[in-house]
C-alpha cells in the first residue's frame, strides 16, 4: 500500500519567547516522515509566525505510512548556535487510510520539559494506492474501535474471534547514548519509538484480520509493558469481526469458532484444540437483503484461511449483539509470575508468546471445567518490580449461541424470548458442578438451576429483572513480603496471589451480601508488586438479580459472646442501611437449595468460598469502614447505574490523578481509607451538579515506593434528569471553585465548540453519526521543579490536562466532536524528591466521533435514526 503524504505549515500562535533580547522568536519548522526531511522558511521575530508553505510530498511505503509518525518540530533559529527547540507535534497516519484522508487543525507544540507551548496550524492528506499483493504488510482497510462493544451505527455481519499481536525493542532510557545525550532528547526518542511501536503493532493485528475475512477490531485494548534493560513490550488484544452499516442483526457464530459444550474434566483432555489438525473455517455471515430489509444468512467456506480464534475462543468485548449470549459461568482468572532475566534473547517476542499462550490454555481449561463454549469480557495486565513479572488473564466463563434462535409470537425485534431476557443469562451451563457448591432453582422461571452469587467482568446484559438499584462495591487486600531476589523472590510471591485473591473474594462477598445484593457485574480485580508488599484491590457494580437467591446476612464468628453480639449489631444496622439506600428493605426468604455436588478429581479450577457468609474477625473493620457517598450521588463501575433511569446530559470525562504516601501495616487499612477518601473527593467535586451518576469508573494503581501508593481515577460523570426520585441539593452546598466551566446545561456539541471526552462508548442524549479512527497517544513530561507532594500532584493535574488536550486537536482536526470510550492505559509516575525532579508517562486512547443531539423525532422514531446511520 505505497501513498503520498501532503503537509502545508500554514501559521503558529502563542509561541514562547525565545530571544530574550527582543522577546520575540524566530521560528521555522522541520518535518520528518521516515528518514525524509523537509524544512520550511524562518519567520523572524514574531511570536505568531505565518508561512503558507507550499504543499511538503512524502512517498512512503506501507511500513512507513502505518507505523511511523509524521513529526513536527517547531525550533527557534539562531545564527551562531545550534538552533534551540521549541517542542513537536506526532501525528499518526494510520487513522487517514479509512474514510478520513485529510486533516485540518490546530495542534499543541508539545515539549517534554514544560509541556504545551504554543498551537500550529496544519493541513495533512494522504493518498493511498491499494495493494492487492499476497504478501502485503498492510492493513488498509481494517478499522480500529475503542468501544468495547458493537459501535453505534453498526451491526455485526461474522465474527471471527480474538486477535493479539506483541513487539519488542530496546529502551532509549538504557541505552548507552542516554548517558551522553539531554533529556529532552532521551524523551522525544522514548516518544518517537512508543509511537512507531504502536502502529506496528496495529498493522500487524490489522494484517491477521484481513487474512481471516474482518474488516474490524473492536475491543482493541493495547498496553505497555517496561521491563527495563529487557526493552519495551507492546501487547495489543481485540475482537475480529465485519461489521456493516445497519440496524441490529441476530447474529451467528462459525462454525468451529467456540469450544465444545461438553464438559471437560483434567484427565479427559486427550486432544486439545491446538493438537487438532486444521480444519476447514466455516464462516457464516448475515446481512440485511436489500429489498425486504431482513435478515438473511450465507455460508461461505475457506478451506485454507487461518484461525486466530480457533485456539482461544475469547471475547474482549463486554456488551456482546443480542441473541448470543446463552448462560454467564462466572470469573476465571490466571496468575503467572515469571522472571525476565530468564528471556534468552530478549529483542525477540517468542519466550514472551509461549508465556501468554501458556496463561490462555488455563483461562480455557477454567472455561471448560465450568461447561462453557467461550470467554467474553476478556483482558490481559502485567505488573512488573525490577526483573519480576506478574501476567494476569481475567474474563467471564460463558456459553454463546452457535445457531439462531427462532423467533416466536413471545420475542422480541431480535428473536429473544421476554423471560429468556429476564433470567437466562443467570441460568447456571453447568450441570454437574465443578467446584463444591450449591444451586437454586430460578425464582423467575422456577425451572433452571441458578448460583447463589455470580460474578462477571461484563455489563449487566439488558433486559435482567433487577430490584433496586445497584452500586460500587470494592475491597483492598495488602501483604506483607520478603525483600527477595531471584528464583526466591519469585516463589514467594507465586505463594502469596492465591492468598491474596482469596482474601479479596471473600471481603467482596461480605460486602456484597451487607448490602443485600447476589451479582457483580464489570468487575476487575488489580494486583501490584512493591519490594516488600503486594497490593490488591477489587471492585465491581452490586446488584440484585431476581432469579437469584436472596443472600444471607453475614454473621460474625471467631469472638466471645459480649465483643461477637457487638459487632454483630453493628453489621446489621449497617445492612438495613444499605438495603434502605438501595431500595433492597423487601426480600424473600432465599428457596430451599439443592445439594451440593464435589468436584470431580482432576478439576483445574482453585475454589473459592462463594457460599460461606461467616465473617472473620480481621476482615470487620474493613466491611463497616466503607464510607458514605452523599446523597444524589450514585456511583458504579458499569456504563449505567443499574435500576437508575436514564441518563439526561452529559458532561466531559474528569480524569483524578493522586499521589500520596501510605504506612505499610500488612493490612489494607490504611489502603482501604485512601480509597474512600478519593471516592469522597469525586463526590465533592462533583456535588454542585447532584443529583449525578459517577459511572464507568476505572482505576490504575502503582507502588512506585514502598510507602507510597499512586492512583489514576478515569470515571464519566452524568447529570440526571429532573425526574429522578433523588432530591436536588440546597443552593448552599456550591463548590468552593469552578470546574473547568459553566455546570448549566451544555449546548449539542459542534466543531466550533470544544471536542466532548467520555469514558463512555456512546454520550447519553447524543447519537454517533460517523467514527473517523481510534486516538493512541504516548506522552513523556519531564520536571525539574518538583519537590513538595502538592507539586507533584499540581505536575500531574497539569500534565493530564495537557494530553487531554493534544487528544482534543487531533479529534477537531479529523473533524470530529467528541472523543468516545476514552481511558488512560498506562500511567507511570518516577519522582527523585532528593534531586526535585519527576517524570511522568502516559498512554490515552479512545475514539474520535461525530456525534449530534438526539431529536425528539429521532427518539420516537429509533428505526429511521438508525438507518440513518
Amino acid at each position: 500500500m505505497p501513498g503520498i503524504v501532503k503537509v502545508k505549515v500554514l501559521s503558529a500562535r502563542d509561541l514562547p519567547i525565545m530571544d530574550r533580547s527582543s522577546e520575540l522568536t524566530d521560528a521555522f519548522v522541520e518535518l520528518r516522515l521516515g528518514e525524509t526531511y523537509e524544512r520550511t522558511r524562518v519567520c523572524p521575530k514574531t511570536l505568531h509566525p505565518v508561512w503558507n508553505s507550499s504543499w511538503f510530498m512524502f512517498h512512503v511505503s506501507d511500513e512507513e505510512l502505518q507505523d511511523e509518525p509524521l513529526q513536527i518540530k517547531l525550533l527557534d533559529h539562531d545564527m551562531y548556535t545550534s538552533h534551540d527547540a521549541i517542542g513537536k507535534v506526532y501525528i499518526r497516519l494510520d487513522s487517514l487510510t479509512g474514510g478520513v484522508n485529510s486533516m485540518d487543525g490546530w495542534f499543541p507544540i508539545f515539549d517534554t520539559l514544560h509541556g504545551i507551548r504554543g498551537e500550529v496550524h496544519l493541513m495533512v492528506k494522504v493518498e493511498v494506492v491499494a495493494d492487492q499483493h499476497r504478501l502485503k504488510q498492510s492493513s488498509y482497510g481494517v478499522t480500529f474501535f475503542a468501544c468495547p462493544s458493537v459501535p453505534s451505527g453498526y451491526s455485526v455481519a461474522s465474527i471471527h474471534g480474538f486477535v493479539e499481536e506483541l513487539v519488542v525493542n530496546d529502551d532509549p532510557e538504557y541505552q548507552w547514548i542516554d548517558k551522553i545525550r539531554t533529556p529532552r532528547a532521551s524523551n522525544e526518542a522514548r516518544q518517537r519509538l512508543f509511537s512507531r511501536l504502536s502502529g506496528e503493532l496495529q498493522r500487524k493485528i490489522g494484517v491477521k484480520t484481513l487474512e481471516v475475512g474482518g474488516n474490524s477490531v473492536i475491543g482493541y485494548r493495547q498496553r505497555f509493558d517496561l521491563e527495563g534493560e529487557s526493552g519495551i513490550v507492546v501487547r495489543g488484544i481485540g475482537t475480529c469481526v465485519r461489521l456493516v452499516m445497519g440496524p441490529s442483526l441476530a447474529v451467528q457464530l462459525p462454525a468451529g469458532l467456540l469450544e465444545d459444550s461438553s464438559p471437560h474434566h483434567g484427565g479427559d483432555q486427550s486432544l486439545s484444540d491446538s493438537d487438532a489438525p486444521p480444519s476447514p473455517t466455516k464462516i457464516i455471515t448475515l446481512a440485511p437483503d436489500p429489498v425486504t430489509g431482513t435478515s438473511t444468512s450465507s455460508t461461505e467456506l475457506h478451506p485454507s484461511a487461518p484461525r486466530p480464534s480457533s485456539e482461544f475462543p475469547f471475547f474482549t468485548v463486554s456488551c456482546l449483539p443480542p441473541g448470543m449470549l446463552v448462560s454467564l459461568g462466572g470469573v476465571v482468572s490466571a496468575h503467572s509470575v515469571k522472571l525476565l532475566d530468564k528471556i534468552n534473547n530478549p529483542e525477540e517476542p517468542v519466550t514472551r508468546d509461549a508465556w501468554w499462550v501458556e496463561l490462555r490454555n488455563e483461562i480455557r481449561q477454567h472455561s471448560r471445567a465450568m461447561n462453557c463454549n467461550a470467554v467474553i469480557a476478556y483482558s490481559e495486565s502485567t505488573t512488573i518490580c525490577d526483573n519480576l513479572c506478574v501476567f494476569t488473564a481475567c474474563g467471564t466463563a460463558a456459553r454463546l449461541a452457535t445457531q439462531r434462535l427462532p423467533t416466536s409470537p413471545g420475542a422480541n425485534s431480535q428473536g429473544i424470548e421476554e423471560s429468556e431476557r429476564r433470567c437466562g443469562p443467570c441460568h447456571a451451563p453447568y450441570t454437574t458442578l465443578p467446584f463444591t457448591g450449591t444451586l437454586s432453582q430460578c425464582s423467575v422461571c422456577h425451572g433452571q438451576p441458578v448460583p447463589a452469587v455470580l460474578v462477571s467482568t461484563t455489563e449487566l446484559p439488558p433486559g435482567l429483572s433487577v430490584r433496586g438499584r445497584g452500586g460500587l462495591v470494592q475491597a483492598t487486600a495488602v501483604q506483607a513480603k520478603k525483600k527477595l531476589k531471584g528464583d526466591e523472590n519469585a516463589r514467594q510471591v507465586g505463594q502469596i496471589l492465591p492468598f491474596l485473591e482469596v482474601s479479596l473474594h471473600e471481603r467482596m462477598l461480605n460486602k456484597l451480601r451487607l448490602r443485600g445484593m447476589n451479582a457483580l457485574f464489570k468487575y476487575k480485580l488489580l494486583l501490584n508488586i512493591g519490594d516488600s508488599l503486594i497490593l490488591g484491590i477489587a471492585v465491581g457494580t452490586g446488584v440484585y438479580l431476581e432469579a437469584l437467591p436472596s443472600p444471607p446476612r453475614p454473621l460474625v464468628t471467631g469472638l466471645e459472646a459480649g465483643q461477637r453480639d457487638e459487632y454483630q449489631s453493628m453489621l446489621s444496622k449497617t445492612g438495613d442501611h444499605y438495603r434502605r439506600l438501595y431500595g433492597l428493605e423487601q426480600q424473600s426468604a432465599p428457596p430451599a437449595q439443592t445439594e451440593g455436588v464435589e468436584a470431580e478429581g482432576g478439576a483445574v479450577t482453585m475454589v473459592l468460598p462463594l457460599s460461606d457468609s461467616v465473617v472473620k474477625p480481621e476482615n470487620l473493620t474493613d466491611i463497616i469502614s466503607d464510607r458514605r457517598l452523599p446523597t444524589g450521588v450514585h456511583l458504579s463501575t458499569t456504563a449505567e447505574v443499574p435500576g437508575l433511569v436514564q441518563l439526561q446530559r452529559p458532561l466531559d470525562t474528569r480524569t483524578v490523578t493522586m499521589v500520596t504516601k501510605v504506612v505499610s501495616e500488612g493490612h489494607g487499612r490504611s489502603v482501604s481509607k485512601l480509597f474512600n477518601r478519593l471516592l469522597q473527593s469525586l463526590a465533592f467535586r462533583v456535588r454542585q451538579l447532584r443529583p449525578c451518576a459517577l459511572t464507568n469508573l476505572t482505576y490504575d494503581i502503582d507502588l512506585p515506593e514502598d510507602n507510597e501508593l499512586q492512583v489514576a481515577v478515569t470515571v464519566a460523570v452524568s447529570r440526571l434528569g429532573e425526574h429522578t426520585s433523588v432530591l436536588k441539593t440546597a443552593q448552599s452546598d456550591e463548590l468552593l471553585f469552578d470546574m473547568e466551566g459553566s455546570t448549566e446545561p451544555s449546548e449539542p456539541p459542534t466543531e466550533e465548540s470544544s471536542v466532548h471526552s467520555s469514558s463512555l462508548p456512546s454520550l447519553p442524549g447524543y447519537k454517533v453519526t460517523r467514527y473517523l479512527g481510534i486516538i493512541n497517544l504516548f506522552l513523556i513530561r519531564e520536571s525539574t521543579y518538583v519537590g513538595e507532594r502538592t507539586r507533584a500532584n499540581s505536575f500531574l493535574h497539569v500534565f493530564m490536562l495537557e494530553a487531554l488536550s493534544v487528544a482534543r486537536a487531533h479529534v477537531a482536526a479529523l473533524g470530529g466532536n467528541a472523543l468516545l470510550s476514552y481511558r488512560l492505559s498506562e500511567v507511570v509516575f518516577i519522582e527523585h524528591p532528593q534531586k526535585s525532579q519527576a517524570q511522568c508517562l502516559l498512554n490515552l486512547s479512545g475514539d474520535a466521533a461525530i456525534v449530534t443531539a438526539i431529536t425528539k423525532q429521532s427518539s420516537q422514531n429509533p428505526k429511521q435514526s438508525g438507518a440513518a446511520l
